[in-house]
């Protein structure tokens, strides 16, 4: 059976000279590893402010999170993030940047560096560096400097928001065939319903009332990229139901 990770009312104030600004409502929640989880909300509601907590780029006003049998630092030691922008090196090739995490004292054999590589369809782009790049091939660049630190734990703050629909598409699928192949635990923001609905298996819809809420994938595994009409149904009446917790935010 998976750990959990244990969210306790994780909560994170901004206290400026005359006023205080909510970066997250109180968030109590337990979510099991090893499934990709989606963090849906509308802007300013404390999507990527729970991401920052979860790594310990942020500290939490109250609360704590924890796995199984592991403390806050170790669970954080055991996370990688990827950013809304690819943040690659630019001095540094495309095969330099997917090893960047050797430079942390991480040892990465080259076969890891080249199984990704030819995951991600990143091979004939080897010695290119990031200026040479589109936007998608550094983002996927992004993806396998994640993928080659081995952390057990994906933090992700919406990585395709900025990519044209096509890209986007194809990146989704890579990476929900990587996490299945490999029963990774990914926690990922998006602003997309559809992406939610497509890849998560379990949904937080962050509030900022406060009111979150926590919805479980009704499609399985197995169906999620079906265009059967009864899959269809149920993604629609998955995403109607986010909009309708989101609206009432």
């Amino acid at each position: 059976m998976a750990p959990s990770l244990h969210i306790n009312v994780l909560s994170k104030l901004y206290r400026g000279e005359h006023n205080v600004l909510v970066g997250l409502h109180p968030l109590e929640a337990t979510l099991p590893l090893q499934k990709l989880i989606c963090i849906v909300g509308k802007s300013g509601s404390g999507k990527t402010t729970l991401l920052r907590l979860l790594s310990g780029l942020e500290s939490p006003t109250e609360g704590t999170v924890f796995v199984d049998g592991m403390n806050t630092d170790v669970v954080q030691q055991s996370m990688a993030f990827v950013f809304q922008e690819p943040r690659l090196l630019p001095w540094l090739t495309v095969r330099e940047n997917m090893a960047f995490s050797k430079y942390g004292g991480i040892t990465i054999d080259e076969s890891t560096i080249d199984y990704y590589m030819k995951q991600l369809g990143l091979q004939q782009y080897d010695s290119f560096y990031p200026a040479q790049l589109s936007g998608g091939l550094a983002q996927r660049v992004a993806l396998g400097r994640a993928f080659c630190s081995k952390k057990k734990i994906l933090l992700m703050d919406e990585p395709f928001g900025a990519l044209d629909y096509f890209t986007r598409q194809q990146l989704q699928r890579d990476l929900y065939e990587l996490y299945v192949k490999e029963s990774l635990s990914i926690v990922m923001t998006t602003h997309d319903l559809q992406e939610a609905s497509l890849l998560g298996d379990i949904i937080i819809v962050i509030n900022s009332n406060g009111n979150h809420e926590i919805v479980e994938n009704p499609i399985a595994q197995h169906e999620r990229w079906k265009e059967d009409v009864h899959v269809l149904e149920r993604r629609f009446a998955c995403i109607e139901k986010l909009q309708s917790m989101i609206a009432n935010d």
